[in-house]
């Protein structure tokens, strides 16, 4: 009876030392996927902030492009206009 008694405990033991591995197991990927996850959140933070940046530096670009065709434009004008005049 005594045997069986220390045999049952020596079983209930084990049993308590496997689910106490499994849980810190457990707890172990869940850091790793809780660390992995911010990870990821911090490059996806990163990549929008350099997709603004981008959209930012495009539309300086294209007030670049649109004021270089104003000029164009108006020297264009005023080259005709001497052309017109130097003809005369």
């Amino acid at each position: 009876m005594v045997a069986e008694k220390k045999k049952e405990i020596d079983d209930k033991l084990r049993e308590r030392d496997l689910l106490n591995k499994d849980v810190v197991d457990k707890q172990n990927i869940s850091r790793e996927k809780e660390s992995e996850q911010k990870n990821l959140d911090n490059e996806l933070k990163k990549l929008k902030n350099k997709v603004e940046g981008f959209k930012a530096e495009t539309q300086k670009l294209r007030e670049m492009i649109n004021q270089l065709e104003k000029d164009k434009d108006k020297y264009g004008t005023e080259a005709s206009q001497a052309n017109a005049k130097y003809y005369q």
